[in-house]
Order: structure tokens, then sequence, then C-alpha cells
């Protein structure tokens, strides 16, 4: 998106009125965006191995860890998670 203050703030305001309850959890790897928006400390996330992001997709995809029972998917699944690297 953008590093402009402004524009965070403009879509941050609204979610301000919600119930004390209410959490939003904010994305980045920009770490400006990151401290304009947060209240607490920004995570710092390492990146997965190409392995784990192949089995967390197969989790998600698939309802098992690998490809084992769907071998003619995998070349998908490959194609996919090299992209979202």
């Amino acid at each position: 998106w953008n590093e402009n203050y402004n524009d965070w703030m403009a879509l941050r305001s609204p979610f301000e009125a919600g119930s004390p309850e209410s959490k939003i959890i904010v994305t980045t790897r920009n770490q400006q965006v990151a401290s304009m928006m947060g209240t607490v400390s920004a995570y710092d996330l390492k990146e997965m191995s190409y392995d784990h992001c192949l089995s967390l997709f197969a989790q998600h995809a698939l309802g098992s860890t690998n490809f084992d029972n769907h071998p003619n998917l995998k070349v998908v699944g490959e194609a996919i998670v090299k992209r979202c690297k």
C-alpha cells in the first residue's frame, strides 16, 4: 500500500469505535507501517522453508500435511507455493 501516515489513520479510525474486546491483526513487511498501526511491538516472522510452506498448503487444501493421497495434485500445489514465496 503506502507509508502515508494520514492514509493509515483514515483506515484505522473506524476500528477504534469497536468493542474493547475486538482485536485487529495487521500484517506487513514494512516496519514503518507496523509502528503506525500498532499499540504493541511488531513481531517479526521468519520466512518458512519451502517444505513447511508446502506442508501448510497441503493441510489447508487437502486436510493432510502431504500429497501422498493426492499425488496428481502435487505439481499444482508446488507451483502455487512457489508463487507465494
